[in-house]
């Protein structure tokens, strides 16, 4: 019960969510890698994030961020822009999508605030996906 290890397990979490958000921001939302590295950056040193990495508590908070971030990534992956050859319609991966609700799920239960991410989904679908050419 020493709050050395806790507070380990906190920055490494951050520290595992900073990289993954750093890989969403370059893969998939900015087209610029030092645009990313700077998000990734400001999102590391930004002091609302004190409180999530200094305390027990805030632990909700950077696990439903890591499930966030991880249910968004499966569901990029499940409408990864596959065009059948039949129809011009994407193929959906059933598996990735599933895996995407359950993350989800998982980041509503840690973090009420992780219902969120079924918005982001949509509008990542409505915004970037639905512009793109079916070619």
């Amino acid at each position: 019960m020493t709050p050395l290890y806790f507070h380990i397990v906190n920055v490494c979490l951050h520290c595992t969510v900073t990289c993954l958000l750093m890989h969403v921001c370059q893969c998939h939302v900015f087209e610029n890698r030092r645009l990313a590295f700077v998000t990734a950056l400001l999102f590391t040193v930004h002091p609302v994030h004190t409180e999530a990495v200094s305390g027990i508590v805030g632990r909700a908070d950077v696990l439903a961020c890591l499930l966030f971030l991880l249910t968004f990534l499966s569901y990029i992956r499940s409408v990864s822009g596959r065009v059948s050859e039949d129809s011009l319609a994407f193929t959906v991966s059933s598996s990735s999508l599933f895996l995407s609700l359950l993350l989800g799920t998982c980041a509503m239960l840690v973090k009420e605030t992780g219902i969120t991410v079924f918005g982001v989904c949509l509008l990542y679908d409505a915004l970037v996906l639905c512009r793109k050419p079916l070619m």
